[in-house]
């Protein structure tokens, strides 16, 4: 009797640990099934995100799915000054971006004809002299496959940073327009910069919980007497077929963080001054990404430009978390991402 008890006990451990054998290569089954789901999405989502975000143009990680938009620097020109004409054939539905201002901002040097005036020195040459030297510089750019300049600056010069044509707000518009029309006439498409703009009684934050130890400074910028809400009224003159950019600067009176992160800037340009064009961020490399104004911007923004690689890949990480959790609707990314490729579509339809 007493080996019968003993038999019949290795049974059931048999049989138990049959049933959990079984039992595990059933989780083991479910959870990869789950993962597989899983990275099907993402990997069909991260294309979509890719879309909609604009990267420095030394990032090519992946053709398959390249990024909507590249940025240009100095460096890739001196490298090879054909670098986005190369890229464009391996990525023919991105857009390639470069930062000509003219003055302390020039990332294409050579040839010549490429500089922009400064701004500061604009007036000096009347509307016609800025505007026939900007078509020059725009016809360069396009040569250099060059799709968007990331200027003019929209926004009255400071006494020590004149990176637009004058102090006074309308004289700056005038200027930055007269810009922004060469541009066009030469093939390239021109970014209003920074919305909501500056009052001129801004000063540096090198150290603020908004920034990234290390970044450039940013603006805090001093508001008073509806003059900030004057200044950026100039934005309903533009057209639906433009771009703006909005800041990353902190405005007194508005909230604690980035004007790029706050929904109030986005309604005040979208449905007070009615611009229907496409808004893209300033470079977000600058500001410290918090899950919630991410949130903020992707759905706001149709571009969010990110140009070093670790926050690039922070950003795309985030963006693809909301969507996986429900709080980003695809739907809303391809729509965006079709804004883009119309534009796409006008640039070719330009250079032909």
């Amino acid at each position: 009797r007493h080996g019968k008890g003993i038999e019949m006990r290795r049974q059931l451990l048999k049989a138990g640990e049959k049933a959990l054998a079984g039992l595990f290569l059933l989780t083991v089954g479910i959870a990869a099934a789950w993962f597989l789901r899983v990275d099907r999405g993402a990997h069909e989502y991260r294309a979509l995100v890719r879309s909609i975000i604009a990267t420095d143009a030394e990032i090519w990680d992946n053709r398959e799915q390249p990024y909507g938009g590249y940025v240009l620097y100095q460096r890739h020109f001196e490298s090879d000054p054909d670098y986005a004409c190369t890229l464009r054939q391996q990525a023919p539905n991105a857009l390639f971006m470069t930062d000509q201002e003219g003055g302390s901002v020039v990332r294409l040097h050579d040839p010549a004809e490429a500089v922009p005036v400064a701004p500061a020195d604009a007036v000096a040459l009347g509307f016609d002299g800025y505007r026939a030297a900007s078509i020059e510089v725009a016809s360069q750019l396009r040569q250099h496959c060059i799709d968007i300049n990331l200027a003019p600056v929209m926004e009255p010069a400071t006494g020590d940073v004149m990176r637009s044509a004058s102090t006074d707000m309308v004289t700056a518009a005038e200027y930055a327009t007269v810009f922004a029309d060469a541009m066009r006439a030469g093939g390239v498409v021109p970014v209003f910069k920074h919305f909501p703009g500056s009052t001129g009684a801004a000063r540096r934050l090198d150290t603020h919980p908004a920034l990234i130890s290390g970044a450039e400074p940013i603006q805090y910028i001093e508001t008073y007497d509806g003059q900030l809400r004057d200044i950026a009224l100039h934005y309903g003159l533009l057209s639906a077929d433009d771009i703006v950019m909005i800041s990353n600067n902190l405005y007194d009176g508005y909230g604690d963080g980035p004007a790029v992160f706050n929904t109030l800037f986005y309604d005040w340009l979208r449905q007070d001054i009615g611009f229907r064009g496409l808004i893209i961020t300033d470079d977000l490399d600058e500001v410290q990404l918090r899950y919630d104004d991410v949130l903020v911007a992707a759905r706001e923004a149709d571009m969010l430009m990110a140009v070093r690689t670790a926050q690039r890949d922070r950003l795309e990480a985030m963006l693809l978390k909301a969507i996986d959790i429900g709080d980003l609707d695809p739907e809303m990314l391809k729509r965006k991402a079709a804004r883009w490729q119309a534009l796409v579509k006008r640039r070719a339809a330009t250079a032909n």
